[in-house]
């Protein structure tokens, strides 16, 4: 998906996909749990990056094995359980130009945060700051700087009824409630 990011300066160059929980076996795997709704993209990986407080180290992936919960992932160079031991609660991380493109009108997290969310009458909520990821769906958490005031709205199309990556962001429906 090409935008541009002229409007929010924040996009990261690298997206994280998934954390190293803990060593999986005695040859070095890692155990993963994946921050994607895609986690058989694991197994298309050649490279990958682990990363921690913004160090980040390319690794070649021998291979990816995905289960229900988690993958398990072989890469080179990493041969001893002593060795994955070192990298339990890194961040896999890949450059942002990997990110799969989503189809029209789905978003990526990344790409939501910092955006400014207005009322359809022109009010400004503030800048979603975060996505709070819940069973039947996802709630932006808008907060407005100049009074500290946070604004809670369903991820839902009664309620978003526009989102501009290019413009930088977020119409939602003036329902009553909302800013009560």
């Amino acid at each position: 998906m090409q935008h541009s990011d002229s409007h929010n300066r924040s996009l990261p160059d690298y997206v994280v996909i998934g954390v190293v929980t803990k060593p999986h076996g005695v040859r070095g795997a890692l155990k993963i749990r994946p921050l994607t709704d895609e986690p058989t993209r694991f197994k298309d990986l050649t490279e990958l990056y682990l990363a921690i407080d913004g160090h980040r180290t390319l690794f070649e992936v021998d291979s990816a094995r995905v289960s229900s919960d988690y993958v398990v992932l072989k890469l080179k160079g990493i041969d001893h359980r002593n060795q994955a031991e070192h990298w339990r609660q890194y961040d896999i991380e890949i450059p942002r130009e990997w990110v799969r493109e989503l189809p029209e009108g789905q978003f990526y997290y990344y790409e939501l945060m910092g955006l400014k969310g207005f009322l359809s009458n022109g009010t400004y909520l503030g800048v979603l700051q975060d996505i709070i990821s819940n069973p039947g769906q996802d709630v932006y958490v808008f907060l407005n700087p100049e009074d500290d005031k946070e604004v809670l709205v369903p991820a839902v199309p009664e309620w978003i009824q526009n989102i501009d990556i290019e413009q930088g962001t977020i119409t939602v429906s003036d329902g009553p409630g909302l800013l009560e």
